[in-house]
């Protein structure tokens, strides 16, 4: 792979794209290997320093050419890009927590080789594009790399809430049983970004007139739409490991804080299909056991400093525990689940009572006699 990063992509972006040689672009490399490189490595580098600036310098060149081939929409003969598994595993590698660049140097560097000739779009628009990602405006600055990209498309516009471990409410109930309590369960409205997967929300139903009856009411979670392809578990997985290494981010880890609550939610089967039920879930996964797995794999290792579900969890466990909740729904889908069973519920019903007043009028006949 790396010969034909050299033999294609390097020499495509010096020859079609770059107003500066090789050479140039060796000695900007140079200049910034210490401070914008090296100095973003905890462990020791195991290559000749040289050698690792020419890695610097095919890779570099490489996405540079990658990128603004697929933004401008070309697909030339390639096997890359003729090989749709090769790209959905390039992709995968550029995101692993491992392999990081740091952003800001390979932006420092596109704008050195002044390809803007070609088409007008910084580094990071390039990045964008290719993953073919959305990040709101306000969270596109100081992005370290392509797994922080990655974390940043997930984030949803408003700053999220901070709650400390000493306040934790851990969920204890499951999809299934939290639906049998009479949770409903639904996707973000119409009209809003399902695109990030931090926001969560719970609210309570139920009519005006009867918001101060406990067992009238019932609550509502919105979820965000998990769409679960087969490179996603890597995509968070790699998220996951990079919110719990930065030492800037220790008490900052939503994505985290997201699959904990996920995985406490999902257990079985069940789980999954009532969420893919309720379009909070979608995959392309080869069974709903599949699902189980990946999101209960996810977590292990994982520690959650800041959990910003806090106010989020403990009404959910708070509503399942009164009983009345679980009364109420198992009446509901006892009785009434569908139209037959509740008709059928009316009759039996009309009958008891009309049984009942029909034997107080005998027993009150037979006292006046």
């Amino acid at each position: 792979m790396q010969c034909h990063k050299e033999n294609y992509y390097l020499k495509n972006f010096l020859n079609k794209r770059s107003t500066k040689k090789k050479e140039e672009i060796s000695q900007f490399i140079q200049e910034h290997f210490e401070n914008m490189i090296r100095s973003k490595y905890v462990g020791p580098i195991e290559l000749d320093d040289n050698e690792f600036k020419d890695i610097i310098l095919t890779d570099a060149c490489f996405l540079f050419e990658l990128f603004s081939l697929t933004c401008e929409g070309k697909r030339p003969g390639d096997y890359i890009f003729s090989t749709p598994l090769l790209l959905y595993w390039t992709k995968k590698d550029l995101v692993m927590f491992e392999n990081q660049i740091p952003l800001s140097f390979l932006q420092n560097l596109y704008d050195f080789t002044n390809p803007k000739s070609s088409h007008p779009w910084s580094f990071l628009e390039l990045s964008m594009k290719f993953f073919q990602l959305k990040i709101p405006s306000d969270h596109l600055d100081g992005i370290k790399h392509f797994t922080d990209l990655y974390r940043r498309s997930w984030l949803p516009k408003e700053n999220f809430k901070s709650h400390y471990r000493t306040n934790f409410y851990d969920l204890r109930y499951t999809a299934t049983k939290l639906d049998k309590a009479g949770v409903d369960f639904a996707p973000p409205p119409p009209k809003e970004d399902s695109t990030p997967l931090t926001r969560v929300r719970v609210s309570q139903q139920g009519w005006r007139w009867c918001k101060f009856i406990p067992c009238l009411n019932s609550l509502k979670l919105q979820l965000p739409v998990l769409e679960i392809q087969n490179n996603t578990e890597c995509f968070l997985l790699n998220v996951m490991i990079m919110e719990q290494c930065q030492p800037d981010l220790q008490s900052k880890t939503p994505i985290c804080s997201y699959i904990w609550l996920m995985d406490k939610l999902i257990n079985t089967e069940e789980d999954v299909e009532l969420l893919v039920e309720k379009k909070v879930i979608s995959h392309c996964l080869e069974s709903n056991m599949a699902v189980v797995n990946m999101i209960n794999k996810l977590p292990k290792n994982i520690y959650v400093e800041n959990f910003i579900y806090n106010d989020e969890c403990k009404p959910l466990n708070e509503f399942y525990e009164r009983w009345y909740n679980r009364a109420k729904e198992t009446l509901k889908r006892v009785y009434f689940k569908d139209l037959w069973t509740a008709s059928s519920t009316c009759v039996a019903g009309l009958v008891v009572l009309f049984t009942a007043i029909s034997a107080i009028e005998s027993l009150k006949s037979m006292l006046g006699n």
